[in-house]
C-alpha cells in the first residue's frame, strides 16, 4: 500500500532537512546560497510530493531519501539554468529593504486569509497550505492532531472522526453531538496550528511581523 502524504512529512520532513540543505549549499556554495535558500527548495520539495500524490504519479514503494534529494537537486537546477544563480527568495529587495521577498508576501497573505477562515474552508486543502501546516502537524498533540489530518488530509467527516477517536467516541453522547463538538474543536486547532506556523516563520526571519495568540473568546 502507498504512503500517504502525510505519513511521508512525518517520517522524512525532519528526518532530512538537516542533511539535505547541508548538501544542497554544498553543492552551490560559490553561489551564495543561504540556508533559507535551501530550505524553501526542501519546502517546495514536498508540494511537489503532495501534488504527485494527488495526480497518482508516484510508485506504491518508494526511496523517500533518494527520491526527495534528487528532485530538490533537480528544481535547484533549472533554478540556475533559469537565473544564472539562487537570488535569496526571503531577503528583502536590495531598493527597497521595507518590501518582503513575493514568496515571503504569499506566505504571509495564505496564512493570513487561513486565520480569517471561521467556517470549514477548501482553502485548507490547498497543497501550500498543506505544506506549511505539515511541519507543525507533527507536534501537534491530540486530540487536534489527528481531527486536523483526518479532515484536511484524510478526507473524513465530522461523524467519521466522531466515531474514530477519544474523547468523542463511546462517551455516551450521540454521535450529532459528538460531530459538532469535533467541528468546534477543530477551528481551536487550527487557529493554534496557524499561530505556531506564523511563530515559527517569524523565528526564521520569513515574515516579519511577529504573530499574537488569540484568547479563546478570539480576541
Amino acid at each position: 500500500m502507498a504512503e500517504t502524504y502525510e505519513e511521508i512529512v512525518q517520517k522524512w520532513y525532519m528526518r532530512l532537512r538537516g542533511d539535505f540543505t547541508d548538501i544542497l549549499m554544498d553543492k552551490y556554495k560559490t553561489t551564495n546560497m543561504s540556508r533559507a535558500d535551501a530550505e524553501n527548495i526542501y519546502q517546495d520539495v514536498f508540494i511537489a510530493i503532495h501534488k504527485n500524490i494527488r495526480e497518482g504519479r508516484m510508485r506504491e514503494k518508494n526511496d523517500w531519501d533518494r527520491y526527495i534529494l534528487t528532485v530538490g537537486l533537480n528544481m535547484a537546477s533549472k533554478k540556475y539554468r533559469k537565473t544564472g544563480r539562487i537570488d535569496s527568495i526571503d531577503e528583502p529587495d536590495s531598493d527597497d529593504k521595507s518590501k518582503l521577498s513575493a514568496r515571503a508576501q504569499r506566505i504571509t497573505n495564505l496564512l493570513n486569509e487561513l486565520s480569517r477562515q471561521e467556517e470549514e474552508s477548501e482553502l485548507y486543502k490547498d497543497p501550500e497550505a498543506q505544506a506549511l501546516l505539515g511541519d507543525e502537524l507533527i507536534h501537534t498533540p491530540e486530540p487536534c492532531a489527528s481531527i486536523i489530518r483526518m479532515t484536511y488530509y484524510e478526507d473524513m467527516s465530522d461523524v467519521e472522526i466522531a466515531k474514530s477517536i477519544s474523547p468523542y467516541c463511546n462517551n455516551g453522547k450521540s454521535v450529532a453531538d459528538n460531530a459538532k463538538a469535533v467541528k468546534a474543536r477543530r477551528w481551536l486547532c487550527m487557529r493554534d496550528l496557524i499561530y505556531r506556523v506564523k511563530l515559527a516563520l517569524y523565528h526564521a526571519g520569513i515574515i516579519d511581523d511577529k504573530p499574537e495568540k488569540k484568547k479563546r473568546n478570539g480576541k
